[in-house]
């Protein structure tokens, strides 16, 4: 029986939503599309010192995403990994010391560059890192 109470915090934690910022004018998602990504993440090609509230949350909301996203690859690879056995290829390679803001101008060029594929899924388009 004592086992089962810290499968059981495991499993409410699990299927608890994350509480992730989003700005407050923001009604979508930054997951939901390219289209999104640009609308909330361009704050971040902003001069600094005009950065009001929002754009600072939007800024947060970024950075988590992107942070979110790259661990979440990463875990995926290593996973992986110890399920076949064998070293597996990473998706997309990032060096160790890149910044958040890096990644998001990165991938809001992808987008700029690949207008026709904006309006699909960041979760799933090839063109987010």
């Amino acid at each position: 029986m004592k086992n089962l109470c810290p499968l059981a915090l495991l499993c409410s934690l699990v299927a608890m939503p994350l509480a992730v910022s989003q700005p407050a004018q923001t009604h979508e998602s930054i997951e939901s599309s390219g289209n999104v990504f640009l609308r909330v993440c361009s704050v971040v090609e902003k001069e600094k010192s005009t950065w009001s509230d929002a754009d600072i949350s939007d800024i947060h909301a970024c950075s988590q995403y992107v942070r979110g996203f790259t661990s979440g690859v990463k875990s995926e690879q290593v996973y992986a990994e110890v399920v076949v056995g064998k070293k597996v290829p990473a998706p997309f390679c990032l060096p160790d010391d890149i910044p958040n803001g890096q990644i998001v101008r990165i991938v809001l060029k992808s987008i700029r560059n690949n207008p026709e594929t904006s309006h699909q899924s960041t979760r799933f388009s090839s063109w987010v890192l």
